[in-house]
């Protein structure tokens, strides 16, 4: 993986590391070791783009280094996992209009995402007895924790009206990062913060109007007390899963991101970035209850869902500490939908650890080379 810290920063991203500075938040060189261990700071992101191009998992570990062993199924949908009494054996799948069946030699590892990898173990039999039941399928294995635990970073629009003669063109999309702590109470939700230069809120927010033509947009994104759940919706897997995602199911998530915002506006406000802010869009100032009306309408999920086949040794655990699925042989998971809470900020990197992880537990166990 090529991994290397922002370049080229743009003035609009320099301009929020020093207010986030003026507001109390010491600034570090990269997000990592110090700053993570901080009650608060800010710093450039580091990224995986290289001669312009991204360089995603995929291409790293795969398009620019061929391998022999892999063969790459585009557009096919797996349907459910086979098994040979308690082994899994293979997969079967959909591809090109046909029904395919996929056997394996040592085991079957789900890398999915936390939404597809518990909907398919359930549509396999692996999953709440009586949920599975409401379906019709047959239950292998009673594992009530398989798409309980849905953690995920609630993203909140915070819109700001830019000036007139603002320069927020160009590669400024989330360099800079700001994270903080709401309050010093254990276990409450780390905050992470990015921005960019575009009007854009939920689709609730933009159906209502009044976006400013010029704008700036700090993305706040926060992990909620409650967590949701993924259930099946249908037994038949061309049908998506149902969602809950729980966000602000517990009043104190409203409080927290109350909270957030005020640490927002004292950035937004902050000196460095009076050049580029005019003045705060939406919310706005507004009053406790249309402020949290509009929280509502604007929340939406950071695309960093996790935990939903989550690592454990209780009764809800779906994988034990080598990714295996509890209950039943030849089953690995590798994903975030393994990890039993969702990290600080983004879950890309812990992703690739969890493959890194599982590609060495198979090694080991098999004794294969490569």
């Amino acid at each position: 993986m090529w991994v290397q810290d922002t370049q080229d920063i743009h003035p609009y991203g320099e301009a929020v590391l020093a207010a986030a500075e003026e507001a109390g938040f010491p600034r570090h060189g990269n997000p990592n070791g110090a700053l993570m261990e901080s009650e608060r700071g800010a710093a450039p992101r580091q990224e995986i783009i290289r001669d312009g191009r991204r360089q995603s998992p995929y291409r790293s570990y795969v398009a620019n280094r061929p391998r022999p062993n892999l063969t790459v199924l585009h557009s096919a949908l797996v349907t459910e996992v086979l098994f040979e009494k308690n082994r899994a054996a293979g997969v079967r799948l959909r591809h090109g209009g046909r029904t395919l069946d996929v056997h394996a030699t040592h085991e079957v590892v789900l890398s999915l995402g936390a939404v597809n990898t518990p909907k398919t173990l359930m549509l396999s039999g692996v999953g709440d007895a009586a949920h599975l039941s409401e379906h019709g399928i047959p239950v292998r294995v009673h594992s009530p924790g398989v798409g309980r635990n849905l953690n995920d970073h609630a993203l909140l629009d915070h819109l700001w009206e830019a000036t007139a003669d603002a320069d927020l063109s160009g590669p400024l999309e989330a360099r800079a990062g700001v994270f903080w702590n709401l309050t010093d109470t254990a276990g409450d939700p780390p905050v992470v913060m990015y921005s960019t230069g575009r009007a854009q809120a939920s689709p609730t927010i933009a159906a209502q109007g009044g976006l400013p033509e010029r704008a700036a947009k700090f993305l706040i994104g926060m992990k909620m007390h409650n967590t949701g759940r993924v259930r099946l919706a249908s037994a038949d897997p061309a049908v998506n899963p149902l969602i809950d995602t729980g966000y602000f199911t517990d009043p104190a998530d409203i409080d927290s991101a109350l909270r957030a915002l005020e640490t927002a506006r004292a950035i937004g406000t902050a000196g460095p970035l009076r050049p580029y802010l005019k003045a705060e869009a939406l919310p706005g100032p507004v009053g406790r209850a249309a402020t949290v009306d509009y929280l509502r309408d604007v929340v939406q999920t950071f695309w960093h869902q996790s935990g939903t086949a989550r690592m454990g040794r209780d009764d809800s655990a779906v994988v034990d500490s080598r990714l295996r699925v509890i209950g039943c042989d030849g089953l690995r998971v590798a994903d975030a939908s393994v990890l039993p809470r969702v990290t600080v900020a983004n879950t890309m990197a812990p992703s690739v650890l969890v493959g890194e992880q599982a590609a060495t537990f198979l090694r080991a166990d098999h004794g294969l080379t490569g």
